[in-house]
């Protein structure tokens, strides 16, 4: 299943809160440390791989969700 919106566009509607724990979710999955002196870093890898094939392909729209 697809969705129009790329992962890209679903984290940019997220709200700094929420957009803070995906990343830290993401490197937590990751086995790496959450560091919050790394942040520019940690956010730079973030946008690297939210524009991977295998991530954007790969998601899934959660059931009775709302798009963004």
């Amino acid at each position: 299943m697809s969705s129009s919106l790329s992962i890209a566009d679903r984290v940019a509607a997220l709200s700094d809160e929420q957009a803070v724990t995906a990343l830290a979710l993401v490197l937590q999955r990751q086995g790496l440390t959450v560091d919050p002196f790394t942040h520019a870093e940690q956010q730079a890898h973030l946008r690297e791989a939210l524009n991977q094939p295998e991530i954007t392909d790969s998601i899934e729209p959660t059931p009775g969700g709302h798009p963004r």
